[in-house]
């Protein structure tokens, strides 16, 4: 088994988001739910930080070098056209990472059997970043 699986960058918080949300009794689980989770919190803050220097590349800045900040809660101003940026950006979401879990294997097997097995109610998001999760991992094997 490569103990190691496949993700987007575009489906990584959504993954993370759905093993975060299910309620765990089992502290054995438990431990493995957060071994996972920061697994994947490592590549989410990785794809944050290319994304951020995308987003830098084309951000419009002031006289002075600074980024200008941008509106409703965005952090950057951008230009009107963004058409590059908006292809590497595509680009980015659609790169695969791999998490690779050797030394836990242990533990992520117990989240992983306990999550093939779930027998809760999920709602759409959750179930399907549960689904993507362990599509990934059989996949991985």
């Amino acid at each position: 088994m490569k103990q190691q699986f496949d993700l987007k960058n575009a489906e990584l918080s959504m993954v993370y988001n759905a093993v975060y949300d299910i309620p765990v009794v089992n502290s054995k689980i438990n431990r493995g739910k957060f071994k996972l989770l920061t697994l994947i919190k490592k590549k989410v803050d990785e794809y944050q930080d290319d994304l951020d220097k995308i987003l830098q590349k084309y951000a419009l800045k002031d006289a002075e070098g600074n980024f200008l900040p941008g509106q409703n809660g965005k952090k950057y101003k951008m230009p009107e056209d963004t058409k590059e940026a908006d292809e590497e950006l595509k680009e980015l979401q659609k790169e695969t990472v791999t998490i690779v879990y050797g030394e836990y294997s242990n533990r992520i097997k117990d989240i992983v059997d306990f999550l093939d097995s779930y027998e809760g109610q999920l709602d759409g998001k959750t179930g399907e970043g549960i689904y993507t999760l362990l599509e990934a991992i059989e996949e991985g094997k």
